[in-house]
């Protein structure tokens, strides 16, 4: 009777796994989890890092509750969930995250949740770290896998979140990165958002060859590669939809 019990609960927690791929449930579950652990729980968490442009707080928290844009993490968790070589024991770490959108998603894709960690720089989850990305307190050779969805636009030091993700980052480690394309300067933005995002003159990752040239030395195989074929972009008059997403996936050699 015991076996048969736990046989049925582990078809019930397989079957909810498999229906977070379905955007309307995971924003549903995302949505109940966040108003538990932030609004009930008070489980909330912020620091600031040297490395991140001054305004990376303030704009990720206009998202926070936005379920809706993370369809764009797509382009990332897709492609990596069909590697072959990556199964149920594959232990991935997620910067930036924001709120559980991510996580979630992973799961819907078959990883167990129990192997998936974020990390930002503010959480009110017990699945997400908060921390600076370019100083963890993750161990080496830690991570099968790291993704980064549209997080270096707010890093002053690219090179050394790429030096500190390849000291956690196992040998063969996957490396999921994607960027949004973008031709607006400073100060477009400012105009955009009100505020400054990025400090005037500096130059983001607006292409695959310029992602994988930061990590030069370490890049192994590459197996996915989206250069925002379409280039939309965001204008300082407003937001388009669909803007083209640069990602590139690729395994890492140490």
């Amino acid at each position: 009777m015991l076996l048969k019990f736990l046989r049925l609960k582990q078809r019930l927690i397989s079957f909810y796994s498999q229906t977070l791929v379905i955007p309307s449930i995971r924003k549903f579950v995302g949505r109940i989890r966040l108003f538990y652990f932030y609004e009930i729980k008070k489980r909330w968490q912020i620091v600031s890092s040297e490395d991140a442009f001054n305004n990376t707080n303030k704009h990720n928290l206009k998202s926070l509750k936005n379920f809706d844009m993370y369809s764009r993490m797509d382009l990332i968790i897709k492609p990596i969930s069909v590697l072959e070589f990556l199964d149920h024991n594959s232990k991935i770490l997620v910067i930036g995250p924001r709120n559980e959108g991510d996580l979630l998603s992973l799961v819907g894709h078959g990883f167990p949740n129990k192997n998936i960690r974020g990390l930002d720089l503010m959480s009110y989850s017990p699945l997400i770290d908060v921390g600076d990305m370019h100083q963890t307190q993750y161990a080496d050779n830690e991570f099968d896998v790291i993704i980064s969805g549209y997080t270096l636009g707010y890093s002053k030091d690219p090179k050394k979140w790429v030096q500190e993700s390849i000291r956690i980052a196992k040998s063969g480690a996957v490396f999921g990165v994607a960027v949004e394309y973008s031709n607006m300067t400073s100060e477009d933005i400012k105009k955009l958002c009100g505020y400054e995002i990025v400090e005037n003159g500096h130059q983001e990752c607006n292409s695959v060859k310029e992602i994988i040239d930061l990590f030069d030395g370490y890049v192994d195989h590459v197996y996915f590669s989206h250069d925002a074929p379409s280039k939309r972009s965001h204008t300082s008059e407003g937001l388009v939809d669909k803007p083209s997403r640069i990602c590139v996936i690729f395994t890492v050699k140490k």
